[in-house]
């Protein structure tokens, strides 16, 4: 049986014409989202796979969702919502003492 690589072109990065026309730098792009420029380039050189995106996009098309679906991850908006650890110590009924660290190029300091 052929696999559908066999059947397709090898998938051609857009990433570049895109990423121009947002008139963002590699650099600009990579710290948005935060990989390095080296990633950025792979990606619109063709030096890695991208047949990923080919199967997310069709995944996308059964299950009628988008790729932001398709995944489980934290943005940066529920982390700022975590509880601070007194909060946590708190509605555990924890009285733990705090941690202190003590380095020789800086004072003691209460964390």
């Amino acid at each position: 049986m052929d696999s559908p690589k066999s059947k397709l072109r090898r998938p051609r990065s857009n990433i570049a014409t895109l990423r121009r026309q947002a008139d963002l730098t590699q650099k600009a792009l990579a710290e948005q989202i935060g990989v390095t420029v080296n990633t950025i380039a792979n990606w619109e050189n063709g030096r890695v796979d991208l047949w990923f995106i080919v199967v997310v996009g069709k995944l996308c098309e059964i299950f009628g969702c988008s790729p932001n679906d398709l995944i489980e991850h934290k943005d940066v908006d529920s982390e700022r919502n975590a509880l601070s650890l007194e909060e946590m110590r708190e509605s555990l009924g924890t009285n733990e003492p705090q941690v202190t660290y003590v380095t020789d190029k800086q004072e003691q300091k209460d964390l």
